[in-house]
């Protein structure tokens, strides 16, 4: 339809148009700079955008763009932008061949290797300290790496306060000077 209506120099505009949007929301002071530099009017511009966001629309999609007073953009690029930015960042923890991270935050789950999520982080800090659970997670960590064994879904247990691993590591941050008791 956008095609039937504007023909070839309406779908060069948009396709314009869509290059600019991957940027995200673009102001619509931007249709006087395409209506100077293509030669077309800046009514004629208008419309497209106009119709684009009131007429033209899918079944799946609705509006291919949205505007306000501002500014217009595309629910779909914006969309791709964000998967985009959340797969890259995926892949930046992951390493380029699909490794483990060194420490990322996935899916409620802080893994370095150690599994704990992320409400079982935040109580541990507040009763052992953050420094503590820190040393504890690295020593953790190192201990894992050797003993591949283990594979539980969940490491939330060995952090007691009886147990080996907070003891290691209030013991080894005394030795470092870095541990202040948490009272």
């Amino acid at each position: 339809m956008l095609f039937k209506e504007y023909s070839y120099v309406g779908l060069g505009v948009y396709v314009l148009l869509l290059k600019e949007l991957q940027s995200g929301k673009v102001s619509l002071d931007f249709l006087n700079r395409v209506s100077e530099e293509s030669g077309l009017s800046y009514e004629f511009v208008k419309n497209l955008v106009n119709d684009c966001c009131e007429i033209f629309k899918t079944k799946e999609r609705g509006s291919l763009l949205k505007k306000d007073e501002n500014y217009f953009w595309s629910e779909e690029i914006l969309k791709e932008n964000l998967r985009r930015e959340k797969s890259a960042e995926m892949s930046r923890l992951y390493g380029k061949k699909g490794g483990r991270p060194k420490y990322a935050v996935t899916d409620n789950y802080v893994t370095n290797p150690v599994n704990l999520t992320i409400e079982q982080v935040k109580n541990l800090k507040k009763k052992f300290g953050e420094s503590v659970i820190n040393k504890s997670i690295e020593i953790f960590s190192s201990y894992l790496e050797k003993n591949k064994k283990l594979k539980e879904k969940s490491h939330y247990w060995y952090f007691r306060k009886d147990g080996w691993l907070i003891n290691t590591a209030i013991k080894e941050l005394e030795q470092d000077s870095e541990y202040t008791p948490k009272i």
